[in-house]
């Protein structure tokens, strides 16, 4: 995971496995699952796999080895992969520029967490505009 990944189309051809047949039909061991599973990894859990587990490795790595070329290749790759979407995301419609790219919808979900959920309004930029009073 490290070396010989550059896209995201070669990271997907390095997951690129074969569910084996019991895990097809069990979802839970022991206890067949009553929908068949499919074989192969859909693209969007692969994008969810680059962004939470392949762009921190990488991110970590090159803070322990004080490589920064690594920090800059996790920015570049998440600018190429769609932008996340889930129940933090979907709080971000008012705005008007939708997400683009993981490394945006990336940004909101830092913010809400530092910000938004600890209920520091005021201390964000975001939040400062929005409670600003209305000048006369």
């Amino acid at each position: 995971l490290l070396n010989g990944l550059d896209s995201f189309g070669q990271f997907q051809k390095s997951m690129d496995i074969q569910l084996p047949e019991y895990w097809r039909n069990h979802y839970q061991l022991g206890q067949p699952s009553p929908r068949i599973q499919s074989a192969k990894l859909g693209s969007s859990t692969l994008h969810l796999l680059a962004i939470n587990l392949l762009v921190p490795l990488w991110y970590e790595y090159g803070k322990y080895t004080q490589q920064s070329e690594w920090k800059e290749k996790c920015f570049d790759f998440l600018q190429t992969l769609p932008a996340e979407e889930n129940h933090i995301i979907r709080k971000y419609t008012w705005i008007e520029s939708q997400q683009q790219s993981a490394f945006e919808s990336q940004a909101l979900i830092g913010l809400f967490q530092d910000y938004c959920q600890p209920k520091r309004c005021l201390h964000c930029k975001i939040g400062q505009s929005l409670l600003k009073p209305e000048k006369k």
